[in-house]
């Protein structure tokens, strides 16, 4: 029994309706793993800012944070806008990785990472608050 299988866009085009699923769930799954990627990589970096006297360090914190969720979720709608959509042959099944529209998979690959990044990272700011990463949401 199948029950998951990647489908890389630059392996074949995307023809069929198995196809196209095949290629959302590896999208999807691609989210998630760029989501999670991004929070360690913040938490990295907020663990490189040291402390300083004037507490400014807070800020840049802060800033990291948001700066890097905000490119990551950028950088994964430009590589299915300009990368994913380009292998499917259908204009259906390609506007649902190139446009925003309420009900497109990229609007809930948006969500997903959103989701994933940022409340996570509520999450654990508040779970370690006696730790550098835990001053980015006091």
């Amino acid at each position: 029994m199948l029950l998951f299988t990647f489908r890389f866009p630059w392996n074949t085009m995307v023809e069929s309706k198995l196809d196209y699923d095949l290629l959302t769930d590896t999208t999807m799954t691609m989210a998630i793993v760029f989501s999670v990627g991004a929070l360690i990589l913040a938490f990295a970096v907020a663990q490189m800012i040291s402390n300083k006297p004037d507490k400014s360090d807070f800020k840049s914190r802060k800033t990291t944070f948001f700066a890097i969720g905000i490119i990551i979720i950028l950088a994964f709608v430009a590589y299915n806008y300009f990368y994913v959509s380009k292998f499917i042959d259908k204009a259906m099944f390609s506007l649902q990785f190139s446009s925003l529209t309420a009900f497109s998979y990229l609007y809930q690959m948006i969500l997903l990472m959103i989701a994933i990044y940022f409340i996570s990272g509520f999450v654990l700011s508040k779970v370690l608050k006696n730790n550098k990463f835990g001053t980015i949401f006091p």
